[in-house]
C-alpha cells in the first residue's frame, strides 16, 4: 500500500485506454493482476474503457460507483485500486476506511 508496486515489463497499454491513463498507472494495473481479485483488471479496462474512463476522472472517485465487473469490490481492495489508478484520492479514502474500522480518534 505505502510503495505502491509497478509492472516494469508490463505489456503495450491499448490504445483504447491511452487517453485517461499513462504508462505508470498502466505498470500499477498490470501489477494489481497479481492479487487474485484484480486478475482481470487489464481486460476490464479495455471491454468496459468507457465506464472505466467515467469512474477515472470522478472528482471522488473513492466514493464514485466502478464499472461493472467491479462494482462489489472490497472496501481493502479498493484501496488498492485507489493507489493504482488514483493515487491522489488515497489520503481520503484511507482517513474514511480507519475512521470506519478503528474510529474518528484515529484519524485527526
Amino acid at each position: 500500500m505505502i510503495i505502491g508496486k509497478t509492472d516494469a515489463n508490463a505489456p503495450p497499454m491499448p490504445d483504447v485506454l491511452k487517453n485517461f491513463i499513462t504508462d505508470l498507472i498502466w505498470g500499477a494495473v498490470k501489477a494489481l493482476e497479481h492479487i487474485p481479485v484484480f486478475a482481470n483488471l487489464s481486460n476490464s479496462l479495455e471491454i468496459d474503457s468507457l465506464q472505466w474512463k467515467k469512474w477515472f476522472n470522478e472528482e471522488k472517485a473513492e466514493v464514485a460507483d466502478l464499472p461493472k465487473a467491479y462494482k462489489e469490490l472490497g472496501k481493502f481492495h479498493r484501496l488498492l485500486l485507489l493507489r493504482a489508478m488514483r493515487p491522489d484520492r488515497l489520503s481520503s479514502a484511507l482517513a474514511t476506511f480507519i475512521s470506519e474500522a478503528m474510529g474518528e480518534e484515529y484519524v485527526q
